[in-house]
């Protein structure tokens, strides 16, 4: 069989995944990467190869993210095609972020309350965090402040009732944004947590994230600890999606995907979308 026609058998096993992934209420598939790959024909995972089932998911939507079995931590991106066979390969149809300009360095972008922080990005990744507390105020606030939130916005040490069963405890979610100053679930817009530098983020803390933005009904949650930052999709009744995951230094590379993603007029309208469409 020729190449060509290895491919083409290729697209439209992953045609009828598309469509697989459209049919269900949550547009989620998830697959054990052993069957992805066997479905797609494809013995040997060339980079050419894998290269070109990423664009095609990206072409559509779909957000690929690997995960280990019997864990939430999500796999780096640069591991899909190199995954074990037993590992899960989730697909979710995302709705596509609104476009924003691109700023123009030193301009402020629509929504940010001070001028474009050019400068900033040189300070930020130079700086050197000792404590938790300096994560989230030296880094996550001035992050959010420069991505269009205003103070009124911000809630810190936040209280989440979480219940179980007939049980309520309640927890304290280390930063949450909201859409002004009324801050109740239905103006929630996103779970921040913050760690020590000196920690990973592990399992547990993307669980307890999880937990909370369920609870507080964020459409996101994000979680850093200074050296990394993470950002997940809440799919609520199927996988989160990791929409981003990226080391400080590559702020300034990543800036405009991560405003277009969760600065303040992107994360409105999407919740507003969400609140239509139940």
């Amino acid at each position: 069989m020729s190449n060509g026609e290895s491919m083409a058998e290729a697209m439209a096993a992953l045609e009828e995944m598309f469509q697989s992934i459209v049919a269900t209420s949550k547009h989620q598939q998830r697959l054990k990467s052993g069957t992805f790959w066997e479905k797609l024909k494809v013995e040997k995972r060339t980079p050419q190869r894998v290269k070109q089932v990423n664009d095609w998911f990206q072409e559509r939507h779909v957000v690929v993210n690997l995960r280990r079995p019997h864990s939430m931590l999500e796999l780096v991106n640069h591991t899909f095609g190199t995954e074990d066979k037993n590992d899960w390969i989730i697909l979710s149809l995302v709705q596509p972020s609104p476009v924003t300009a691109v700023p123009e360095p030193n301009k402020c972008p629509q929504g940010a309350i001070r001028p474009f922080p050019e400068e900033w990005f040189t300070t930020i990744e130079r700086r050197i965090f000792a404590s938790e507390a300096d994560v989230e105020c030296l880094f996550a606030f001035k992050l959010f402040e420069h991505l269009g939130y205003q103070l009124s916005d911000f809630a810190f040490q936040h209280t989440v009732p979480i219940r179980a069963g007939r049980k309520e405890r309640s927890k304290k979610a280390d930063m949450v944004l909201f859409d002004g100053e009324n801050h109740v679930p239905n103006h929630a817009l996103i779970d921040v947590e913050t760690k020590n530098p000196a920690n990973d983020i592990t399992d547990y803390d993307i669980g307890q994230a999880a937990s909370y933005a369920n609870w507080l009904k964020t459409p996101y949650y994000v979680l850093t600890n200074g050296k990394i930052v993470k950002v997940f999709l809440v799919m609520a009744g199927c996988p989160d999606v990791l929409r981003m995951s990226f080391q400080r230094p590559e702020l300034r590379q990543k800036w405009d995907e991560l405003l277009n993603l969760v600065g303040r007029k992107p994360v409105v309208a999407f919740k507003e979308s969400r609140s239509k469409s139940v």
